[in-house]
């Protein structure tokens, strides 16, 4: 029997977080209808996929970062033969929003798979950077064997094979950063922030299981936003997918958290319920579903280790992390 609707909005701070999000996507597994995948031309303005800011983050410098959820700002045009997209532009509404804002865009889609469109969309994305040279699109490619697990990842549990994987992966065509102060340094940092991520939340083990290796990756995708925001000084940023709901759910929850435990040690039930709508409103919103669970998991095994061990330190300096609650 799922749990009461009184039980799932119970979010006292005596209560279990994590254990709580399983019990509502539970919940809302078991009642939601899967409407399956929207196939034909994708227009962001057409499908009921809303577009809002999350929440503002004020920084110790005295500057603020505004977190916007929106999904892929790509309009398609034209498909092939094969049903693959060959013609596209950034949304018109979208270019007009950039005009004053300097703007991290962090691409969570396939780049450069030979027929997919995924890949054209982000390929567009990066692009638009050259015409909005404050518009920064760095592509970190949840889709990749490296965010999987799969292919020459999966067997060895050797955590240095592992990081020489990952670094060689990570410089390859999977990933994309348009900041001009990291290109020099770039592998570099990232060598950096394996290490920051190995030693915080792994004790610097020496063998870590394929489950272990799926949540590392995510944890270092924080890092490396955090990373990415301080290099490329922004004021706005957006992690996205296509739609929004799996991916970049997993990623805008978990970064919401990420940056709520710079500089507290639990979330308050206020924080704990808006997690709840990160995690869940968009899905339900967009396509009456609940995120899809194998980005529910890993999310999950996030938190856990982010409530347990706490924020490394360095990156963003946080004073404060204040939702926008007139979304609705």
């Amino acid at each position: 029997m799922a749990p009461s609707k009184r039980h799932l909005l119970d979010l006292d701070c005596d209560i279990d977080i994590v254990d709580r999000l399983c019990d509502v996507w539970e919940s809302v597994n078991d009642r939601c209808q899967h409407s399956g995948t929207v196939t034909g031309l994708y227009d962001p303005l057409l499908l009921g996929n809303p577009t809002f800011s999350y929440y503002t983050c004020a920084l110790s410098s005295g500057a603020s970062l505004t977190n916007v959820r929106l999904p892929c700002v790509v309009s398609d045009r034209r498909q092939g033969e094969r049903g693959e997209l060959v013609d596209g532009c950034i949304a018109e509404e979208f270019q007009r929003y950039l005009a004053d804002k300097r703007y991290l865009y962090v691409n969570l889609m396939k780049r450069r798979v030979p027929d997919v469109s995924e890949s054209f969309r982000s390929a567009c994305i990066e692009r638009h950077h050259h015409a909005q040279p404050t518009f920064l699109p760095c592509s970190l490619a949840c889709n990749s064997s490296l965010f999987h697990q799969r292919r020459q990842f999966r067997r060895s549990s050797s955590a240095a094979q592992f990081r020489r994987r990952f670094l060689r992966h990570i410089a390859g065509k999977t990933f994309h950063v348009s900041i001009a102060a990291l290109h020099r340094t770039w592998r570099e940092r990232c060598a950096d922030l394996f290490n920051t991520v190995h030693r915080h939340f792994y004790d610097t083990k020496n063998e870590l299981n394929r489950d272990e290796r799926k949540v590392f990756v995510v944890l270092f995708y924080c890092l490396l936003i955090d990373e990415l925001l301080t290099s490329g000084r922004s004021d706005h940023f957006s992690l996205v997918c296509k739609d929004n709901m799996d991916r970049g759910g997993m990623m805008n929850a978990l970064f919401y958290v990420y940056l709520l435990l710079k500089n507290q040690r639990e979330l308050t039930p206020h924080q704990r319920l808006d997690l709840v709508f990160l995690v869940f409103v968009p899905a339900l919103l967009v396509s009456n579903r609940t995120i899809r669970e194998t980005y529910f998991w890993r999310l999950r095994e996030a938190l856990r280790l982010l409530l347990r061990k706490g924020i490394p330190q360095g990156g963003l300096q946080v004073q404060a992390v204040t939702m926008k609650r007139d979304n609705g």
